[in-house]
């Protein structure tokens, strides 16, 4: 279960329905207590209220604490004109990402988790071929009205910046009045597909 505060009220992304929830009344104060910063709850019995109300799984021991992501403070400033061959890769990578919206978000969620741990660190590679592949996706938005979406973009983007050889964070991010929901991609502490103002209207839930 993945889950954040906003105004102190609890939302939960359940990736195995592929919903987010607002929680309310008294399942929103025994989740709100297992903030670390609140007092120190009785966990069993937070743990057992929610399992009542199905909000975790019977045998759950533990919860993890609400995200505590700091959104990245730092963007691209000024995009380099991106090469034929980058505009392709991406072109490629946005398809192929389109033609898997119709997977479970858990199922997507599973499949980048097992890639990204299977793609060697490498920390020291420089940030400028990173940046033509945020360029290709950039200038791509012309070509790809039809499947603009957040979600199929921070996957594609995120899975060619794993063909690099970086690591790059896809962060799932909620707000409330009126609800939305958004995603983005990050790299060492930078956006790569956004802007700070736009991000920053968002709180971040879970991160990839």
């Amino acid at each position: 279960m993945f889950w954040c505060l906003i105004d102190d009220q609890p939302i939960v992304l359940d990736i195995q329905r592929d919903r987010y929830c607002l929680l309310t009344g008294k399942t929103a104060v025994a989740l709100a207590a297992l903030d670390p910063d609140a007092a120190a709850p009785d966990k069993r019995a937070v743990l057992e209220q929610l399992a009542m109300l199905n909000i975790v799984a019977a045998q759950t021991s533990e919860i993890s604490p609400p995200c505590s992501h700091r959104i990245a403070e730092r963007e691209i400033q000024h995009l380099p004109p991106p090469s034929w061959l980058d505009l392709t890769e991406v072109m490629i990578a946005l398809f192929r990402s389109f033609s898997q919206r119709r997977w479970a978000l858990a199922k997507r969620v599973d499949e980048f988790r097992r890639r990204k741990a299977r793609t060697p660190s490498a920390p020291d590679l420089p940030l400028a071929p990173a940046e033509a592949v945020a360029s290709a996706f950039d200038r791509s938005r012309r070509l790809t009205l039809g499947f603009d979406q957040c979600l199929v973009r921070a996957f594609a983007l995120a899975t060619t910046l794993l063909t690099r050889g970086y690591h790059p964070a896809i962060i799932f991010g909620v707000q409330l009045r009126p609800f939305a929901a958004h995603c983005w991609v990050e790299l060492d502490g930078r956006l790569m597909d956004d802007r700070i103002a736009h991000v920053s209207l968002f709180t971040p839930i879970l991160v990839l």
